[in-house]
């Protein structure tokens, strides 16, 4: 499986930090004051948590549901992973903290 350029593309055209510290009304959602309290959170337990238990939901999903598109799952995390350590996070332009 390949990730399109196109996507690749879009996600570098995001403005990542546009709202940063702008009130939100979306519910549960909590939201950081500062850039470095977004890195904060970003580098915490309980994000890395998170996100461990994200990605164990929906490979177990797949394995469950589309076992045809489980067959890919690892191959297109370890590209995404490489595509936003070499192509995304690189290009993202963090403001001051």
């Amino acid at each position: 499986m390949k990730i399109s350029q196109l996507a690749i593309w879009k996600l570098n055209n995001i403005n990542w930090f546009v709202n940063l510290g702008v009130a939100t009304t979306l519910p549960g959602v909590i939201q950081a004051q500062s850039f470095s309290l977004c890195i904060k959170g970003l580098n915490s337990d309980e994000w890395e948590n998170i996100t461990l238990e994200a990605g164990n939901e929906i490979t177990g999903y797949l394995a469950k549901k589309h076992t045809n598109k489980y067959q890919y799952w690892s191959s297109l995390v370890k590209e995404a992973k490489n595509v936003v350590g070499n192509d995304i996070i690189p290009k993202i332009t963090f403001p001051e903290s």
